[in-house]
């Protein structure tokens, strides 16, 4: 299980052999120490990828906003703690709670 998040950290790269598990709540914390969260209040590391799926761990401070972005692919949200809105392109709205999970 990977539960550090030194840097450079590089993604894993998934296949048929790959078995990857994370400690999502450590590696959170890491990411809250870095400098990136403290100047802008988000930090973020990619964790695996391959040809159609991306995983990326993400830390926000409260009231902290990530900028507008596109994604070459469909995405899922799992939401550990706190509250986050996410808004789709055409406006529409949602709430998450921790362990809610949300796709766009």
């Amino acid at each position: 299980m990977h539960t550090d998040l030194s840097r450079p950290f590089r993604p894993i790269e998934l296949n048929r052999e790959t078995l990857a598990s994370f400690s999502l709540p450590s590696l959170a914390e890491d990411l809250k120490s870095e400098a990136e969260y403290e100047r802008s209040g988000v930090s973020a590391v990619t964790l695996t990828r391959d040809e159609h799926v991306t995983s990326v761990l993400v830390a926000l401070r409260k009231g902290a906003l990530m900028r507008h972005h596109r994604a070459p692919s469909a995405a899922t949200v799992v939401l550990l703690s706190g509250r986050v809105r996410f808004f789709a392109g055409d406006g529409a709205g949602t709430a998450l709670e921790p362990g809610a999970l949300t796709a766009f």
